[in-house]
Formats: C-alpha cells, sequence, structure tokens
C-alpha cells in the first residue's frame, strides 16, 4: 500500500508521546508513503491542544513545532474531494459518526486507515491498520 488515512488520535497520540507513533509517521514519510487526513485533523489538534501540553508536558513553543513538522507529512483532504463516499460510510457505521469522514475518505482513495480504534477494525469494505501492524507490515 502506498498511502494510508491517518486518524487524529494517531496524531494526537504522537504528539503525546513522541515515541514510536511519531516515529513511524517520519519512516513512512520518508518511505514515500503517503498519510492523508480529513481537513479536520489540524482543527482538532487545536481542540486538543490543551490536553497535549498537558500530558506531553511540552512547552507551548515546542508543541507547534511538532505539528508544523507534522503538518510537512500529513496531506489534508478537503471534504468536497471525498464527500461522494460519505453517504456509504455513514451506512457502514450507522451511530459512530465521528469516524465517518475517515471511512469516508478511505473509501474514495481506495486505501487503508491507520487507526487503533477497535470499531473499525470489524469493517469489511476498508482495511484497518493498528499502529502495532503497520510496524510490521514496514519492518520498522
Amino acid at each position: 500500500m502506498e498511502k494510508f488515512v491517518i486518524d487524529a488520535n494517531i496524531v494526537i497520540s504522537a504528539l503525546i508521546k513522541k515515541g514510536f507513533a511519531f516515529d513511524l509517521i517520519v519512516s513512512l514519510s520518508k518511505a514515500g508513503i503517503k498519510l492523508i487526513s480529513p481537513d479536520f485533523l489540524w482543527e482538532e489538534v487545536e481542540r486538543k491542544k490543551g490536553k497535549i501540553l498537558k500530558y506531553s508536558k511540552l512547552e507551548e513553543n515546542e508543541l507547534d513545532f511538532l505539528i508544523r513538522f507534522l503538518s510537512k507529512r500529513i496531506e489534508v483532504v478537503p471534504k468536497e474531494k471525498y464527500e461522494e463516499s460519505i453517504p456509504k460510510a455513514e451506512e457502514l457505521l450507522k451511530e459512530h459518526k465521528k469516524d465517518v469522514p475517515y471511512v469516508g475518505l478511505a473509501l474514495k482513495l481506495g486505501c487503508g486507515i491507520w487507526s487503533n480504534e477497535k470499531r473499525l477494525a470489524e469493517l469489511n469494505e476498508v482495511e484497518v491498520f493498528p499502529t502495532h501492524e503497520l510496524k510490521k507490515l514496514f519492518l520498522i
């Protein structure tokens, strides 16, 4: 696979822990694997900034630097580009509406999703890769 839709929770976790998920984002980017997210990704990160600062123990300027660093490695896609896939994603997810944009984008692009959400892993129409599976897949 050459591209993955990346879940905001993966990005937030990467910013909090600055561990394996962060390193994997960088490694995949360097390997030419495209990481893509719905266009609200950075708005969601901004909304969670207080939590990220609290748990990461970063200074705000350090966090801002890391956000800019990651934003160069993750392409955001406007909703208009995958809007036609939203009804199918809503049908698949039923009551879990918050994940609709990720599934809709993955359906549109024909790619997998990097997410640790267990309910997404149950989908048959979209392949979902938790962090530990990507690690094995790319031997990183």
